[in-house]
Order: C-alpha cells, then structure tokens, then sequence
C-alpha cells in the first residue's frame, strides 16, 4: 500500500517505484493499460452484451495470492479459464456473476479491474483483413455453451480436421474456412481464440512445386 511505498522510498529513494507492469494486460493481440482507458476496438469486432455469459478478463491488484483466485472461482456461475499477464485471468460469467467480480474491486477487495473480451482480441490484424481460404484452430470455452459455438465454427467450413479435441477450460476445432468468416466466428462469445494452421506439405508435392 502506500505507508509501504512510503518506507521503500525512504530506504531507496528515486530506486523505489511502482511496478507499472502490475497495471498493464498482454494478450496475444493487443495489450491494455488498467489506469488507461482500454484501447478502441475495430468497428464490429467490439464486445457487445448477450443475454447469457460472456467473456471478461479480470485483473487482481497484485501478484495473484491462492485465497484471491479461491474467492472467484467460488462466485456462482463464474468459470476461470486461464491466467492472463499480468496478474489477470479471462473468466466466463453472466451479467449477476459479473457484478459480484465487480464488487471485489479496490479499496474493498483484491481486484483493481474488469474489462471487456473484445472479439478484437481473438485474432492478429492481419487474420481480421485476410480475404482468402485458410487452415485454422478456434478454441471456445469449455462449457455446455461450446455445442452451439462449434456448430456454428462448422457451418462456416470447408472441411474440418479431426474432431474437436480438449484442452484445459478449452476446446478446440480445426477447420478449413475463408478467412472473411473469422471476424464473425469471433463475435460469438464462447470463442476464445483464432490461430492460423501452417500446414506441412508432402515432399513429393514440395518436390513437384520446386520442379515446376
């Protein structure tokens, strides 16, 4: 707190600050500042309000203690998915779940933050501008919401590669889709993520390519 900032300035002077990273959120395709206003999402790749649960990402005001992820794993209707640097997690909720998060915020609680999911955030740039067909892996929230979600992946697909598979608090589905359908795959909100497959070609197809 600040009585500690206090005594550690007193001891290091200038040497002593505050860690900013504590406030800053690295996702795969795009990073926030907490004390900030979070960055504009894209025109229709924003977070928009559903009815059910929806995506959040919940940052703790510290280096995570065992009791704090205790106390929201606990909240009814609330599913941690899985650690976000720094000190922060993407949790699954409805809007009542949220508003208990949201009552753990400082100076009452351990949470200094709560922030949208935007579907922004789910793919690179480059993957929100590709207009051509492409292998990818999506992940979507391990929950009974992830039927609808994966059925919706498939009617977007050319092809799909072997059945969706597990993974803690995920599943994923590897699909070949024209990337103009990405952005809309990524509204839904059981999505988690979007990843280009770089698929490795047969040599005797290689060798055909270098030939020609």
């Amino acid at each position: 707190g600040d009585k500690n900032l206090a005594k550690l300035k007193a001891t290091f002077g200038s040497r002593a600050v505050l860690a900013n990273d504590f406030n800053h959120i690295e996702l795969r395709a795009a990073s926030i500042d907490t004390t900030g206003k979070a960055p504009a999402a894209p025109a229709g790749l924003e977070q928009v309000e559903t009815p059910g649960r929806r995506l959040r990402i919940v940052q703790f005001k510290g280096p995570i203690q065992p009791e704090w992820l205790t106390k929201l794993q606990s909240l009814n209707g609330v599913k941690v998915i899985n650690y976000v640097p720094n000190n922060a997690y993407l949790v699954f909720l409805d809007a009542a779940a949220e508003n208990e998060v949201r009552a753990l915020r400082e100076p009452a609680g351990p949470v200094q933050w709560v922030g949208a999911y935007h579907p922004s955030y789910k793919l690179t740039s480059a993957l929100q501008k590709a207009d051509f067909i492409m292998d990818v892996n999506v992940a979507v929230v391990d929950a009974p919401e992830a039927e609808t979600a994966l059925e919706f992946i498939r009617s977007f697909a050319q092809e799909t590669m072997p059945s969706s598979a597990r993974v803690p608090n995920q599943r994923m589905i590897s699909a070949r889709i024209d990337a103009t359908a990405l952005n809309e795959i990524a509204r839904m909100p059981e999505v988690l993520w979007i990843d280009p497959i770089n698929r490795i070609r047969p040599m005797d197809e290689v060798q055909a390519l270098i030939l020609a």
